[in-house]
């Protein structure tokens, strides 16, 4: 608490706030809510990055205590989505869903990788989601980074995606302007 505490003057002067970031704070739901609400007791703002897989009730109770979800939406296609995050995305929008009609303010953050989801079908099913929730405030589009093939090396761990670089700048505001063309929140680089 006084951690984050001793920063309230530049919260205050800047409009910012306390951000729980991961990893995934979900994981450790019970003490994210713990500290959500003592920094809504101090009346800081809160925002909390998840990639939304945990349980309804844990979102359910981080909510109360929560101003902004920055919400991750990876992959549109199921089956892709369980071969490249472990998990199925059925839950992560059953949230979303439960989120937004709990009157969640959400940015939805879309990170795009060259060759497995830059495709039309992807974006689609980000304008689709970003238009069918009254609570995205914007969506985000976070152009891949091959920052993660250092740390898989020390870990000894394949990096399956290390031929990818980073995505040249154009075609990154060609992913934006296709997504901003069909959706009626802002779109922008996250």
């Amino acid at each position: 608490r006084e951690e984050v505490l001793r920063d309230r003057i530049f919260y205050e002067s800047s409009g910012g706030g306390m951000t729980l970031s991961g990893g995934e704070p979900m994981l450790q739901w019970e003490f994210a809510c713990e500290l959500l609400e003592l920094a809504k007791g101090q009346g800081l703002h809160t925002c909390m990055e998840t990639c939304g897989f945990a349980s309804e009730e844990a979102y359910r109770r981080v909510r109360k205590y929560t101003d902004i979800f920055l919400y991750d939406y990876k992959m549109t296609d199921r089956r892709m989505h369980e071969e490249y995050t472990g998990v199925s995305n059925e839950r992560i929008l059953k949230n979303l869903e439960l989120l937004d009609g709990l009157g969640a303010d959400i940015v939805l953050r879309c990170p795009i990788i060259p060759t497995l989801n830059d495709c039309e079908e992807h974006f689609q099913g980000i304008a689709d989601t970003a238009n069918r929730f009254g609570r995205i405030l914007r969506v985000e589009i976070e152009p891949y980074h091959p920052l993660g093939r250092d740390k898989a090396a020390m870990l000894g761990r394949e990096y399956k995606l290390a031929e990818l670089d980073f995505p040249e700048k154009e075609t990154v505001e060609d992913w934006i302007r296709r997504v901003q063309s069909m959706v009626r929140v802002e779109v922008r680089r996250g």
